[in-house]
C-alpha cells in the first residue's frame, strides 16, 4: 500500500461478492496475530476510503454482541482521516457505546484505534512556519463542540472531550519544540 496502487479497484464495489471480501477481511483480523500494520491501510483501499457499504459491514460486527467482532471492526479503522470521527458522529457514537459495554478495558482499545487517524506527525512545511497551527485550532473547537453534543459522562463524550484535549496538548508541544529550535 506505500507505493501508488496500480489496480482499478471500482469494479470491486460492484462485485455481488463485496460484501464478502470485507467480512474476509474482518475475519483475518479478529485473530489478534494477524494485525499487521499494514491490513487498515489496505481495508481503506479496498473500502473506498470507508464507504456506507463498507461501514454498513463493520457495523455488523460493532452490533454482533462480540468483543472480539467489535474490536476486529475499530482496528480497521486506524489509518481512517482525521475527518472520519468528525462526519461519522452516530457510526462512532455507536462503536463507543457499545466498546463501554464490554468495560473499560475493550473501551479503551477502541479509542485508541479512534484516535489512531489523528497523528499529530502529519505536519509539513517550511520549519518554523506555524502553517499547522491555525488548522489545529479550528479542529480542537470542532471536537470540543462535538463533545458537547453528547451527554456528559457517556463514552462519545468522554472520547471527544479527551480528543479536543490530545489535540490541544499536541498543538502545545509543537510550538513549544518550534520555539526552542528556534532560539
Amino acid at each position: 500500500p506505500y507505493t501508488e496502487f496500480s489496480l482499478k479497484l471500482d469494479p470491486l464495489a460492484e462485485s455481488e461478492e463485496y460484501k464478502d471480501i470485507i467480512r474476509d477481511i474482518l475475519d483475518y483480523v479478529i485473530n489478534p496475530l494477524n494485525r499487521d500494520f499494514l491490513i487498515p491501510e489496505l481495508f481503506k483501499l479496498i473500502s473506498f476510503n470507508f464507504s456506507s457499504t463498507s461501514l454498513n459491514v463493520l457495523d455488523e460486527w460493532i452490533n454482533s454482541q462480540e468483543t472480539e467482532r467489535l474490536q476486529a471492526a475499530s482496528y480497521l479503522l486506524r489509518n481512517a482521516p482525521k475527518s472520519f470521527v468528525i462526519n461519522h458522529l452516530k457510526f462512532v457514537s455507536n462503536l463507543l457505546e457499545k466498546a463501554d459495554e464490554f468495560g473499560d478495558a475493550c473501551y479503551e482499545t477502541i479509542c485508541y484505534d479512534l484516535q489512531e487517524s489523528f497523528s499529530m506527525s502529519e505536519y509539513s512545511g517550511i520549519l518554523g512556519e506555524n502553517s499547522y497551527e491555525n488548522g489545529d485550532i479550528a479542529l480542537h473547537i470542532k471536537v470540543a463542540n462535538i463533545a458537547e453534543q453528547f451527554i456528559r459522562g457517556t463514552p462519545s463524550h468522554k472520547f471527544y472531550q479527551s480528543l479536543s484535549k490530545n489535540i490541544k496538548e499536541s498543538n502545545e508541544s509543537l510550538r513549544k519544540f518550534l520555539e526552542e529550535i528556534d532560539d
